[in-house]
């Protein structure tokens, strides 16, 4: 079940983080921690900006018919 509540900025940035551990990220987030907490903040937006279909089942288009 999705939680109805925002994350707090500090909540968000400790996901992040622990999501980039465990993507083999920790030299990166050493060395280049605003880098890669900019990176997810991106990619972040992008995925809520995509509108995928709200049903994952449906199709896109019409399902293909064979006419006989």
């Amino acid at each position: 079940m999705k939680s109805t509540q925002p994350l707090s900025p500090e909540a968000q940035e400790a996901q992040m983080l622990m999501l980039a551990g465990l993507a083999g990220l920790d030299i990166a987030v050493q060395d280049f921690r605003d880098d890669v907490l900019t990176a997810a903040r991106t990619a972040l937006k992008v995925q809520q900006s995509f509108a995928g279909p709200s049903n994952n089942t449906t199709e896109p288009w019409p399902p293909m018919q064979v006419k006989p």
